[in-house]
């Protein structure tokens, strides 16, 4: 009796139920191809690795990339009564502007917070870079908070850099 493949019903030919068709294990192949290229779409572009660290001695805060060191700035920290806390931190959210609550709505662009207690790196337009005058926070110049290649964008902000003070 034929099968409708040219054989013999019961026997696998050439053409038999197998012939031409893709097997188990291309099918396997091929779901864990597509698997993980829909991870890598999914998984997004990859960071940098930063690393932030204020030297609150000598003013001054030294970004790394990739181990790398990039820039070198002038910053401010605590004046004398409102100090800068010392510790490892991670950035747990960015603000391209904040408004302080605590300090009469004060403007504090390029916003990088590392404490629950609000303390930020954060561009400002005060004197005295390189001395200790702000209220805890790190003080940088407008034009070095701009800068993007120390920090993921604004939209990507859950990928947020290490930092060390």
């Amino acid at each position: 009796m034929m099968n409708g493949y040219g054989t013999k019903a019961g026997t696998r030919g050439m053409r038999g139920t197998t012939a031409g068709r893709v097997g188990r294990g291309h099918r396997h192949w091929a779901l864990q191809a597509l698997l993980i290229a829909w991870l890598c779409v999914l998984a997004g572009p990859a960071f940098a690795s930063i690393l932030i660290t204020v030297d609150k001695p000598t003013q001054t805060m030294t970004v790394s990339v990739n181990g790398e060191p990039r820039y070198r700035w002038p910053v401010s920290t605590g004046a004398t009564g409102y100090s800068t806390p010392p510790g490892n931190y991670t950035a747990f959210r960015m603000e391209p502007m904040h408004y302080s609550d605590e300090w009469d709505g004060a403007g504090m662009p390029h916003s990088i917070f590392f404490t629950k207690r609000g303390h930020a790196i954060h561009g400002s337009n005060h004197p005295g870079m390189g001395t200790p005058r702000s209220h805890g926070c790190v003080r940088l110049s407008l034009q070095n908070g701009r800068k993007r290649s120390f920090r993921p964008p604004w939209s990507q902000a859950r990928c947020c850099p290490r930092r060390r003070l």
